[in-house]
């Protein structure tokens, strides 16, 4: 099924996969939550029998962008009441924010576990390109997700036969525009992209920043 806006064109085809289970990987974050939904209103439109389980990994040093799921998975579920989606499965961990200076990866091991006692049977990462470098540039700090940068190498190499990342090529613009078209704005709000502690970062990180940016550049005047 296809979905476009004038920031991009995405393609779900899944009836591959009708009689089987979905993971989405879904942080509480815009990109995630739209993915979601776009997959269970594709399920609901196609007359498929696919269940979808979300999975999560919830920092306690950072909880704001999980804390949304609660509000999120029930108005999915509203708006595709005849889908399953089933309630998140975690892994928990404390990050301290990176205080040790250890790398952690904590979400493979789950999908792996979650794949090999055949929980879910394909996966879904709402992962999307950085803005343009220009505007990047304007944040300040390190670049993200540029084409041929080691994030957007790193996020393309997840996409194989049994792992899709279907915004890996289009920008949080055409995110916060299919919110938009799609009527479900109201969802977007339940959403966050901070990954700064509790409290928040105070809009200085960079996930903040592109958000800004994609909502400003889709509700401009």
């Amino acid at each position: 099924m296809k979905y476009d806006n004038k920031f991009g064109l995405i393609e779900l085809n899944i009836e591959h996969l009708n009689e089987e289970t979905i993971g989405v990987a879904m942080s509480g974050g815009a990109d995630s939550t739209l993915l979601c939904y776009l997959l269970a209103n594709t399920i609901r439109e196609k007359g498929l029998n696919i269940k979808i389980q979300p999975f999560n990994g919830y920092d306690m040093w950072a909880p704001g962008d999980s804390n949304g799921l609660p509000e999120i998975i029930p108005y999915i579920r509203k708006r595709c009441p005849r889908v399953s989606i089933k309630w998140p499965l975690s892994t928990i961990f404390d990050t301290d924010g990176g205080k040790n200076g250890a790398k952690q990866d904590y979400i493979r091991p789950l999908v792996k576990q979650l794949e090999a006692s055949g929980i879910i049977d394909h996966t879904y990462h709402g992962t999307s390109l950085g803005p343009p470098e220009d505007v990047q540039k304007t944040f300040g700090g390190e670049l993200f997700r540029i084409k041929g940068g080691k994030d957007f190498s790193k996020n393309q190499r997840v996409a194989d036969k049994n792992h899709t990342t279907p915004f890996i090529e289009i920008d949080k613009r055409f995110i916060v525009q299919e919110f938009k078209d799609q009527g479900i704005v109201d969802l977007l709000d339940m959403t966050t992209s901070c990954i700064g502690p509790e409290t928040g970062c105070g809009n200085t990180c960079f996930w903040c920043k592109e958000r800004e940016w994609a909502i400003s550049e889709v509700f401009k005047a």
